[in-house]
């Protein structure tokens, strides 16, 4: 548990810094754009909590991680599978970063469903 909790933080952290990158475009991104941004920040801030609690050990934590993860891998299909929000992945690579995005959140899904504390 204490590996996919620091996973979910760094890729928070990782998230809030990419996000600020794209503060001073707004105004040039559409309105589908926009919302697939806040989507991710809240995911984002759904990452961080739920990798915070995961290293405390509290209750709701897994329910959360699992939420976050499927909710994150959900978003890229649409962010850079379908091309709906800005990425600096080289065309025609989207679905390999996708597939390989599903791996890991499924993986990591499968391991907080498993592991049982003690």
């Amino acid at each position: 548990m204490l590996l996919i909790s620091w996973l979910l933080i760094g890729e928070s952290l990782w998230t809030a810094m990419w996000l600020t990158q794209r503060i001073g475009m707004l105004v040039a991104y559409d309105d589908v754009a926009l919302s697939l941004l806040g989507a991710r920040a809240l995911t984002a801030l759904a990452q961080f909590v739920a990798g915070w609690w995961l290293q405390r050990a509290l209750p709701p934590a897994r329910t959360l991680a699992t939420a976050a993860f499927a909710a994150s891998a959900l978003l890229l299909v649409f962010e850079l599978g379908f091309r709906l929000a800005p990425t600096s992945v080289v065309p025609g690579w989207e679905w390999t970063y996708v597939t390989a995005y599903a791996a890991y959140s499924g993986v990591a899904i499968i391991t907080l469903r498993r592991v049982t504390d003690h």
